[in-house]
């Protein structure tokens, strides 16, 4: 077979050998563990850690995509490619919409009502201009590292073997098998839905409806090469995975997986048919009943085994499916994030600044449907992006969207059949990401999947080499992600399993390491490139596997070198370190409040010190010494305590001002120090009154002002209070009561 030989259009990360097979391997390990590593010794059990590991990733490319371009650019052949390759690069519009995309969050960064807060991100979200920019390298990381058709073919084994891990953790919580107690669970009714490693039941539907092309893309694989245990496998993985997306209960994902089939499988059925016709077995009556069942029927009667544990499971099932065209608090949200982008079109609010700032537009009509709920996210990724980056944001995204499909439509023109059949899973898997993100919100899991797929679009788009990889690491990086995946596990199910008295969670660790384990087996098997057909070869040119090395490289460059790995290292012994122990930290003295309220409040204090820039940490050591100050017997102990209280809220004030919950929480303290004469009525009004007006349908807030007033022998202030409250909320018991107190002569 031959190729076409053009200029070599290499990238800034694919770098000599050594470091590619390194990258390449860091690509595969962290897709792998991307979303399963989840933490139950952290504050925040799921996100924080999977955006801990993607910020992890993006500072070792980074460090390494660095130290190779200043490798290049010791001689004048390589300057002159590298910056080819640069320009190369932003010429394609999906890298394009990439970097514009980075700038916009830059600026809405700078300019938020937060910056701080836009730079970190939320704790429930951790979706901050870092995690931003954590996405950026990685997409161009794997667009320069994966240089050849062999490379797509194994990185998209990744998605596959995280998507077995979390089906079956999935299926063994809903079998009742997993032993871990967890609280705040999504249920519906009595029905617990499972969430795996995600979190959540949609998060975990969500990722995998996008794993789901890869999964089948496997099975194409294992068919090429003939084994039918191979087939039989990813069909049944295929099957558990359709199965727990419909356990999850989660209606965009059933859309998304709807939408994901239907560009599956016109795409893969008209490159069968072209490339030969109908195949021998299609005119079989028989054998397409059979085809039928399997992809039909075969998932509803799986389905409705697990549905058979509850009586009412089959009719909340169909009850969902009822519910698909309604959108229920969501339509409030959205509202919401609409008036936000039009009281701020250009940049928006900030990055991942919607939790603090939806209060402001926050409805009585939302307050009775969520109650005193604050969504984090605007649950549609379009209006999110317009109300936190702007029209800027905006157009950025839609950049990218144009860009996706122009790296498709490329990708299809240059590739021979077997990669048009990698080019249609792509699609498929964005397409299933595009559906639920109307629905949803954007997670580290399916971001750091959904950047990957654009990022091998991307690549081939601009052409690869023919099937021979250009990284000499094979099994060892899957091997390795299997066993950090199921050390994770064991680390979050080990407690449970060593003080259950019962059998059924150690069956149920045992079957996810069996399926884990056959499923790698499989992956192990197929990992060698499907070879191209004769006549089928790419048109573009093959990336040389091997780059000359330079004789006598200079001594500024290798110094420089060093400081790149020198400067990552301090990075991650700052800057990412000190925050996990401070999760640590604050996960404990959560912990501890019900059990040790004191010792609660002492590591809370250790995790303000080890990340003192968090205004979480300083608003939950806020939170536990008001609870302590206000049941504490001893009158120096309380007004002690309740001091300690007004500080840690103070501060936190300081890094986050737009905090309206906070800002009540202040109020709050501050009429307690008012009744200890440590405090002035008027400090605690203006607390409130500046909480109201960031979150003006707070009824809490208001109830809490009025009784202040109350108590300080103010009725026609705390009437005020009561009359605004009350035009929002007529029927509120408690503002009713407290209306006829004030009422009273005193």
């Amino acid at each position: 077979m031959t190729t076409t030989s053009t200029a070599p259009g290499t990238e800034p990360f694919a770098g000599r050998s050594s470091l590619g097979s390194f990258g390449q391997a860091l690509l595969l390990i962290h897709l792998i563990l991307s979303p399963i590593v989840f933490s139950r010794r952290t504050a925040e059990a799921f996100e924080f850690n999977k955006v801990w590991l993607l910020q992890l990733t993006a500072l070792l490319l980074l460090a390494g995509g660095l130290v190779v371009a200043l490798q290049r650019l010791a001689t004048a052949p390589d300057r002159q490619l590298l910056g080819a390759s640069l320009g190369k690069a932003v010429r394609d519009p999906l890298a394009l919409g990439f970097l514009l995309y980075w700038l916009s969050a830059l600026l809405s960064t700078l300019t938020s009502v937060s910056p701080l807060l836009s730079l970190r991100g939320a704790e429930a979200s951790q979706a901050g201009f870092l995690t931003v920019s954590g996405y950026t390298v990685l997409f161009f990381a794997t667009r320069g590292l994966i240089r050849s058709s062999a490379d797509c073919q194994r990185l998209m084994l990744a998605p596959v073997l995280a998507a077995a891990v979390a089906t079956s953790y999935a299926l063994v919580q809903r079998a009742g098998a997993d032993g871990v107690v967890w609280t705040n669970v999504s249920a519906i009714g009595r029905y617990e839905r499972p969430f795996a490693t995600l979190g959540h039941a949609n998060l975990l539907s969500a990722y995998l409806v996008m794993a789901f092309p890869a999964v089948l893309y496997l099975g194409w694989r294992a068919r090429q090469l003939g084994p039918w245990g191979g087939q039989l496998v990813a069909g049944g993985l295929g099957l558990a995975l359709v199965v727990v997306v419909g356990l999850c209960l989660s209606r965009g994902a059933w859309l998304a997986l709807g939408v994901t089939i239907g560009v599956l499988g016109p795409g893969w059925g008209w490159l069968h048919f072209s490339a030969g016709g109908r195949p021998s077995w299609w005119g079989n009556r028989r054998l397409r009943a059979l085809a039928l069942g399997t992809t039909v029927v075969a998932p509803v009667l799986l389905l409705s085994g697990w549905m058979s544990r509850s009586s009412t499971s089959w009719a909340l099932l169909f009850h969902r499916s009822q519910q698909m065209g309604e959108v229920g608090p969501r339509q409030h949200i959205w509202s919401a994030a609409w008036r936000l982008y039009c009281a701020r079109p250009v940049l928006g609010w900030g990055v991942d600044s919607f939790g603090v700032t939806f209060p402001r537009e926050r409805t009585p009509a939302y307050w009775h449907a969520e109650w005193n709920t604050l969504p984090d996210r605007a649950h549609n990724e379009g209006l999110h992006l317009l109300a936190t980056q702007g029209t800027v944001g905006g157009s950025a995204g839609l950049l990218l969207l144009l860009g996706v499909g122009w790296s498709a439509w490329r990708a299809w023109q240059r590739a021979a059949r077997n990669e048009r059949i990698l080019i249609v899973a792509l699609v498929a898997g964005i397409a299933g990401f595009l559906v639920q993100s109307f629905f949803s919100f954007n997670v580290a899991a399916c971001g750091t999947l959904l950047v990957t797929y654009a990022a091998l679009l991307s690549r081939l788009g601009q052409g690869t080499t023919s099937s021979h990889s250009s990284s000499s690491l094979a099994w060892p990086p899957l091997l390795l992600g299997a066993l950090l995946a199921m050390a994770i596990l064991i680390d979050a199910m080990g407690p449970s399993l060593i003080e259950s008295e019962g059998q059924r969670p150690l069956l149920g660790a045992v079957a996810i390491a069996l399926v884990t384990g056959v499923v790698l087996v499989l992956m192990l098997s197929v990992e060698r490139p499907t070879p191209l057909p004769e006549g089928q070869e790419t048109r573009a040119a093959a990336l040389p596997d091997e780059e000359p090395a330079l004789d006598g490289t200079p001594w500024w460059v290798t110094a420089s070198q060093g400081l790149v790995w020198a400067g990552a290292l301090a990075l991650l012994v700052v800057g990412m370190i000190p925050p996990m122990r401070a999760s640590w930290a604050c996960a404990e003295g959560m912990r501890l409040q019900s059990v040790d309220p004191l010792q609660g409040i002492l590591a809370l204090e250790n995790a303000c010190e080890l990340d003192p820039q968090n205004e979480y940490y300083w608003d939950r050591l806020g939170l536990a010494s008001y609870e302590a100050g206000v049941q504490a017997v001893l009158p120096a102990h309380r007004q002690r305590l309740l001091t300690r209280s007004q500080a840690a809220l103070v501060q936190a004030l300081r890094l986050v001002p737009a905090h309206a919950e906070a800002r009540a929480n202040l109020g709050r303290v501050q009429a307690a120090l008012v009744a200890e004469g440590l405090a002035q009525p008027a400090d605690a009004y203006a607390s409130f009154d500046q909480a109201l007006r960031d979150d003006p349908s707070n009824v809490y807030t208001y109830l809490d002002a009025a009784r202040l007033a109350l108590n300080a022998g103010e009725p026609l202030r705390g009437r005020d209070y009561v009359q605004r409250a009350l035009s929002l909320y007529p029927d509120f018991p408690d503002l009713l009561s407290l209306q006829s107190q004030l009422a009273q002569p005193r």
